[in-house]
């Protein structure tokens, strides 16, 4: 109910200020993930060469466009926010940044430089789970291995 709420705020907000919609959700950023994150129906388009997924006529950016399986960070969200809202001000267009990972809003409303990190393939993280006690407290041991 509050995405759809909040969905409609930012709908009434592009319509009444010439605006655009950039997500900031990280989880309707997703190709596939439809029904846990109550993303809405909408139909993916090309606007002078970026993607946008167009609902009620209203283009969103960042949205339904990154496989499940592809590496996806907040360094990389925040630069193709700040891609994104360059080109939504090229156009004369207003960006309303809409979505519940605070995170991702702080990134970009604050400008943080998030450093570009390698990602860590070659590290192998063996998990020891034990059942410490009778009401099933779990006892997480983590060890990684540095790269080599």
């Amino acid at each position: 109910v509050a995405e759809y709420k909040a969905l409609i705020k930012a709908l009434e907000l592009a319509k009444k200020y010439n605006g655009e919609i950039v997500n900031a959700d990280s989880r309707t950023l997703y190709r596939g993930f439809d029904i846990g994150t109550a993303k809405p129906e909408g139909k993916h388009k090309k606007i002078d060469g970026h993607d946008a997924f167009i609902i009620k006529n209203i283009p969103h950016y960042l949205m339904d466009c990154v496989g499940a399986d592809e590496e996806f960070s907040l360094g990389l969200y925040k630069q193709k926010a700040d891609e994104v809202i360059k080109f939504i001000h090229s156009r004369g267009k207003t960006p309303i940044l809409v979505g519940g990972t605070m995170q991702y809003v702080s990134a970009v409303v604050e400008n943080w430089q998030i450093p570009a990190i390698a990602p860590r393939n070659s590290v192998s993280v063996p998990v020891i789970v034990a059942n410490v006690s009778s009401r099933s407290v779990w006892l997480m041991i983590w060890k990684s291995s540095s790269p080599a």
